[in-house]
């Protein structure tokens, strides 16, 4: 991996859409030891609609066209896809498919998961944490708000 896929990866996992974006520098140089380089013709379906996803994808070169019905988004270098899939634990909503010869860095499912886990974990231990604790009436609520800029798609457990 070069320095500049290396530098690729941290902006794009800097991305504020992107859930590992809280990640410290050390823990973002361990996740490039997971990421693995897949290379994709034009024309080759990378993930298929109703099917499981297993891969953060991070767009190095090419481009990449996502279709569901009459909807289409277009992913290019410096962009990332397939996080949703991860996140919801759902099968795939889009077809992903290299509109030209394309090479993507690639984080499966286990590794992204654990990095995540590990990170909010260490966010929460550190920062929110003892702010909880003081409260004098904590509640799910008050957690979810506490930590709406560490996961603002965060539900309350039922």
């Amino acid at each position: 991996m070069t320095q500049e896929d290396r530098d690729l990866i941290f902006l794009v996992i800097s991305d504020t859409r992107v859930a590992l974006r809280h990640l410290d520098t050390t823990t973002k140089e361990k996740l490039l030891y997971f990421m693995i380089k897949k290379q994709f013709k034009m024309g080759q379906v990378c993930v298929r609609v109703n099917e499981p996803n297993s891969f953060f994808f991070v767009v190095k070169s090419g481009s990449f066209v996502a279709t569901k019905a009459s909807k289409k988004v277009t992913y290019v270098s410096g962009t990332s896809f397939g996080e949703e899939d991860l996140l919801s634990e759902q099968n795939s909503k889009w077809t992903i498919t290299a509109t030209e010869d394309s090479a993507c860095w690639c984080l499966d499912r286990y590794a992204y998961k654990e990095v995540l886990s590990f990170s909010f974990s260490l966010l929460f231990s550190s920062l929110y944490l003892p702010f909880f604790r003081l409260s004098h009436n904590p509640t799910w609520e008050k957690l979810l708000n506490i930590l709406h800029y560490c996961l603002p798609t965060a539900t309350c457990p039922r």
